[in-house]
């Protein structure tokens, strides 16, 4: 294999967005509530940008979702699970955003790089209170494990570059 291909593999091997699109994918089949699935990184201070879809949101990757008056946003925000039975009737949602979403009811999980918010990871469904506390539970331990991802994922990508750049020279008496 040629240094480009090795390169390539390796690169792929650590994207943390493969493996966050597999966890999405999952949840969809892993909940039967389940109609679709984002996982939103804030890169920047006022959104969050939809890293993965699957479900009848997979078209809406690269989306965004503000991080001020809506559900996803307040969970980033205060770090906190939120769950909503019924988007009609809850004032922490933005209902032209959920309607365009098809949302009708929705768990938000905050994603964590150390001590830090870095996104959200939602289950959304077409029918009202499609989530109890069970899965409320499945969804944070599922959001724990996309968080190990992103935190593994930046980590790795230090150790490839200095890998990739021929810096890296094994351990000391090897």
């Amino acid at each position: 294999m040629e240094r480009t291909g090795l390169e390539k593999a390796i690169r792929r091997a650590a994207d943390p967005v493969v493996l966050m699109q597999r966890v999405a994918d999952e949840a969809v089949t892993l909940l039967e509530s389940a109609d679709g699935v984002f996982v939103g990184l804030a890169n920047d201070a006022a959104w969050l940008t939809l890293e993965c879809c699957s479900g009848y949101l997979k078209e809406q990757i690269g989306g965004r979702i503000p991080l001020d008056a809506s559900l996803s946003g307040l969970a980033f925000k205060t770090g906190e699970t939120l769950r909503c039975d019924d988007v009609e009737g809850d004032s922490r949602v933005e209902l032209d955003l959920c309607h365009g979403f098809h949302v009708v009811s929705a768990v938000c999980v905050p994603l964590w790089r150390g001590k830090q918010t870095v996104g959200v990871f939602s289950v959304t469904s077409s029918r009202t209170r499609a989530f109890d506390d069970r899965d409320v539970a499945t969804l944070t331990t599922l959001a724990q494990f996309i968080s190990v991802v992103i935190a593994a994922a930046v980590d790795l990508a230090g150790v490839t570059d200095t890998l990739l750049s021929g810096a890296w020279h094994g351990p000391a008496g090897a």
